[in-house]
């Protein structure tokens, strides 16, 4: 009577009940709270009738400029690290491609609105919580490398690698030919971006 079931162990927490809801919430935050950006290229225009904000219409940026588009993609990203991790010890490639996959959306979207951010040092919170910020162009570097590290493992991993992924992975449902497109697409979209005052990587120029 004093085993509390909704208080989770160490060894409770699976990429089985952690990547589901992982992967729900990234898709929520996908492509959101741009408004911003939206306003300063032209996309849109505030009505005449609506008050401006000082902080938008002078460029200030601050350090809780798009505050929730940090804290919520780091609490995803931290999920999907964790899922990572524990199926890397248990030898669920699957599981780890999956993983490294989602991972690359999330750092993308916040090397994009911040260039530097933690990264090879952003999950270690018992031993730095103040962890230092990665170079972004070497973060897409390095994002590069983890998406072909995760179609090797889909490759090895094969159609049955689990016979519980196809409950888990809500996206493509244990189908290794989508995922593989899905990383395909992330390095294309990756290798194509120019991020701050590096050359691009398509036309190796300062500006495109």
């Amino acid at each position: 009577m004093n085993q509390n079931p909704n208080s989770p162990t160490e060894e409770s927490i699976t990429p089985e009940l952690l990547l589901p809801r992982a992967i729900q919430r990234a898709a929520a935050k996908s492509a959101t709270s741009f408004s911003n950006y939206a306003g300063w290229m032209g996309y849109y225009s505030r009505s005449g009738t609506y008050g401006a904000n000082p902080a938008t219409e002078g460029y200030t940026i601050t350090s809780s400029f798009e505050g929730s588009q940090w804290n919520d993609w780091y609490d995803i990203l931290y999920d999907f690290d964790v899922a990572e991790k524990k199926a890397e010890a248990s030898g669920k490639k699957y599981y780890v491609a999956v993983a490294k996959i989602m991972k690359s959306i999330g750092f993308m979207y916040l090397v994009d609105q911040y260039n530097n951010v933690p990264y090879s040092a952003a999950f270690d919170l018992t031993k730095n919580l103040t962890p230092t910020y990665d170079k972004g162009d070497a973060i897409y570097a390095d994002l590069i490398v983890q998406l072909n590290a995760a179609i090797a493992l889909l490759n090895e991993a094969g159609v049955a690698a689990d016979p519980g992924i196809a409950g888990v992975d809500i996206v493509f449902h244990n189908n290794v030919t989508k995922w593989k497109k899905l990383a395909n697409t992330q390095k294309t979209k990756i290798a194509y971006t120019p991020i701050g005052s590096d050359q691009c990587r398509r036309c190796n120029r300062r500006t495109c």
